[in-house]
């Protein structure tokens, strides 16, 4: 999955698994048992998430509130308070669109890249190293290339629903 996307679908999967064969545990919790208590019989594991996306407050808080899983967010509150998304979010939610899309980055001493060639993995394997290229730039590189890229796709009409955006102050507090 590219950085900060997981399907709710996967997710649920992977808490069921870690439910399974673990101690699900407060990063409190936890630190406490491996000062206290190392060489337990069961392993335990800690649920970290970051950034603070929408995501967070949208889909993970109900599914953990269901399951009664506690879980740790890192906020990066600039993010937050900004309401500006990262530039990989950016560039994920530019490319939110049913059609071929060509990006041609050489100028930036990279690649083509061809989203929307493929479906499923395949696709999300391409986001993934265009997202990875891009992060090998210098920042004020970076910064050049996610406008290039914002500007080749400014006539494309992307999906609706499909924006990754930081929480609110307010959705933080709450969550």
């Amino acid at each position: 999955e590219a950085w900060s996307v997981v399907r709710r679908s996967d997710f649920l999967r992977q808490m069921d698994y870690l439910r399974r064969g673990f101690d699900v545990l407060s990063l409190s919790e936890a630190l406490i048992r491996m000062e206290n208590s190392p060489n337990v019989d069961r392993p335990f594991a800690v649920i970290t998430f970051d950034d603070g996306d929408m995501g967070n407050y949208e889909v993970l808080l109900p599914i953990v509130e269901e399951h009664e899983v506690p879980v740790t967010v890192f906020v990066a509150t600039k993010h937050v308070a900004d309401q500006t998304p990262y530039w990989f979010d950016d560039i994920v939610n530019a490319l939110q669109t049913d059609r071929l899309v060509r990006i041609d980055l050489r100028d930036s001493h990279l690649a083509v890249y061809e989203i929307n060639r493929n479906r499923g993995v395949a696709n999300w394997a391409e986001i993934e190293r265009l997202l990875s290229d891009l992060k090998t730039l210098m920042p004020q590189d970076r910064e050049q290339a996610v406008a290039d890229i914002n500007g080749q796709l400014r006539l494309i009409r992307r999906r609706q629903g499909c924006r990754i955006v930081p929480m609110t102050v307010e959705d933080v507090r709450q969550l």
